[in-house]
């Protein structure tokens, strides 16, 4: 094609053009002038141009062209020289069905009919749509000779192939596409970084790392109230997304809640179950109360016996008391939660005490308070003597001074009764004294002779002490 500018000083109605193989002997290609016509509308007019058809390619050709004036009058030739390129595209090969042997590898063949004298080789293209965006796989030609290709391919599932010749003008032909759905045999890998929390209100929040699987489609996720029994899928649908939304039901005595999840790609090939995923509940429902099962008392102790609370998170148990006639419990011990018994030695005789406990779980919620019990040491009776008993003989006086040492328990009320013997006589009751006094003189000495004493306290509730004793040898 040629192509020439107007002149701008002369406007030429017509041109002849002219052509030679050699550069000397020049033939008229048109009888009458050529006119350039602008279309209609267009914006400027159209530049002269000439299509010329030659029948061999690569060859110079040398032109001439004369503008002719309405007058009939040639200009000077304007002169070039120009080949005609080959510009038609060598037959098409024949693609037959890919062929896939491996897991990634692919097997190409392909046939020609027609081999046409320029070939010069070919290339093979793959795309994942069958209609555009191929891309050459062979960086170099194939040669001719050559009808087959081994394509190693990575994350696709669906490709197409085509493969095209080339000749030597670079002209290409393409066959038409074939497709190969991909086998694929391998499943996704285990979702790792599961974690996730649930709020006071039971709504939990999973997420997990997103799988780096070219054709991973999603998660499958699952859940248990407990490790041994059979997880339920929450998930109908594969979940696309690495975060997932749950409610459980946190008014319950099921301390924790367990979920997993599996990747699932394109070929709905699931992956191995990610490991267990344990989440505890709030705490919102508190343990139950213990329950007492024996109490025994002696004259100084009360000791109880119960059942510890069934509930699994019992942490420590508090141990309560008061005396029966109060109001208000008082703490007297904080013990761990598998203990069953206490004894107490801080008590009184014939007081009634009674006791409670309370469990307190992990989360600091606390127990009703355990149906009390009561325990009321017993009074045996005995009390212990006085101390320092003395005898001394005033012989101003002829009396026996006796003086003692007591502190009752407990302002306890009692008195005190007196016993003496003469001589080798035994001792015998002799007198009373009041409970505020702690002396004694006997003024009824009538011979000398050894005086023996005894002290025995006695008590209001019916208390009484051993006897303690003393002597004094009286002389005249």
């Amino acid at each position: 094609t040629l192509k020439w500018k107007e002149n701008e000083l002369i406007k030429y109605s017509g041109y002849y053009v002219y052509r030679s193989e050699d550069g000397n002997n020049f033939i008229k290609l048109t009888d009458m002038p050529m006119i350039a016509a602008t279309p209609p509308g267009a914006e400027s007019e159209a530049d002269p141009n000439f299509r010329d058809t030659l029948t061999i390619n690569y060859k110079n050709y040398y032109y001439r062209i004369f503008g002719v004036t309405p007058f009939g009058e040639l200009s000077e030739a304007a002169e070039i020289m120009g080949y005609s390129k080959d510009l038609t595209a060598p037959p098409a090969p024949i693609l037959d069905k890919p062929k896939q042997f491996t897991a990634d590898e692919v097997s190409l063949s392909w046939k020609i009919d027609e081999v046409s004298d320029d070939l010069k080789g070919f290339v093979v293209a793959r795309s994942n749509n069958s209609l555009y965006n191929f891309e050459i796989l062979t960086t170099e030609l194939l040669p001719k000779n050559i009808f087959q290709y081994t394509d190693k391919i990575k994350g696709l599932e669906e490709v197409y192939y085509a493969v095209a010749s080339v000749d030597t003008a670079g002209n290409m032909s393409f066959s038409l596409p074939q497709m190969v759905i991909l086998i694929d045999t391998i499943p996704p890998s285990i979702p790792k970084g599961l974690t996730g929390k649930i709020d006071s209100t039971g709504v939990v929040t999973l997420s997990w790392n997103l799988g780096t699987e070219w054709n991973l489609l999603g998660y499958r996720v699952l859940r248990a109230n407990d490790p041994a029994h059979e997880f339920e899928q929450l998930t109908g649908l594969v979940h696309q997304d690495t975060v997932f939304a749950d409610t459980v039901n946190i008014n319950t005595l099921t301390r924790y809640v367990y979920y997993q999840i599996a990747s699932v790609n394109t070929r709905y090939q699931h992956s191995e179950m990610s490991p267990d995923l344990a989440l505890k509940r709030p705490d919102i429902i508190p343990p139950v109360e213990a329950v007492f099962k024996d109490v025994f008392v002696t004259d100084s102790s009360v000791y109880f016996e119960w059942i510890p609370s069934t509930s699994e998170d019992v942490s420590y148990q508090i141990i309560q008391k008061k005396k029966q006639v109060d109001q208000n419990w008082k703490i007297i011990d904080s013990l761990s939660n598998t203990i069953s018994n206490y004894l107490d030695l801080d008590v009184e005789k014939t007081i009634t005490y009674e006791y409670t406990i309370v469990s307190v779980d992990s989360s600091g919620l606390q127990s009703p308070l355990a149906f009390p019990i009561n325990g009321r040491p017993y009074d045996t009776g005995k009390r212990k003597p006085v101390d320092n008993f003395t005898a001394i003989y005033n012989p101003k006086d002829n009396a026996v001074v006796l003086k003692w040492n007591y502190l009752p328990a407990n302002n306890e009320k009692h008195w005190y009764v007196i016993y003496r013997g003469v001589g080798d006589a035994y001792l015998a009751e002799y007198k009373a004294v009041d409970g505020s006094n702690n002396s004694f003189v006997d003024n009824n000495i009538n011979s000398a002779a050894l005086y023996k004493y005894g002290i025995v306290v006695m008590t209001s509730n019916g208390g009484e002490s051993k006897m303690a004793t003393t002597s004094v040898t009286v002389t005249k």
